[in-house]
């Protein structure tokens, strides 16, 4: 089970079990649901996760991939409780990384767009 917590600035010391949220950094910090003691940090963006906090209860999308860390762990966070998924495979994950990579560098591009900046292009 989840609890979430909102806060402006991560707590010196995460406990386990509660989501903490940062709306004004757009941020998340949890525990490893495994119970590894890993600290799980996710960025509120469109290309990265999106948060949803209804009547106290939390859920994000698109599932928690922890395939930097030991565990590996893969779940989701629905409706105050961390679930399973499926392992995936190390081609998976290759592809999910660079699926992310490219959602990330689109995002990336409209936000520069939107202010103005234009299109930084590399030249190879």
């Amino acid at each position: 089970s989840i609890r979430p917590e909102l806060i402006e600035l991560a707590p010196p010391n995460l406990e386990a079990g509660v989501l903490y949220i940062s709306e004004k950094y757009r941020t998340t910090l949890h525990k490893c649901c495994c119970g590894c003691g890993e600290t799980v940090v996710n960025q509120l963006t469109p290309a990265h996760w999106q948060l949803s906090l209804q009547a106290g209860k939390v859920s994000m999308a698109p599932s928690i991939g922890n395939w930097g860390m030991r565990c590996q762990s893969h779940y989701w966070i629905k409706n105050n409780q961390g679930r399973w998924s499926t392992p995936m495979s190390k081609s998976q994950i290759k592809a999910v990384r660079a699926r992310d990579q490219r959602d990330q560098s689109a995002d990336i591009a409209k936000v520069n767009q939107e202010k103005g900046l234009g299109l930084l292009r590399r030249q190879d």
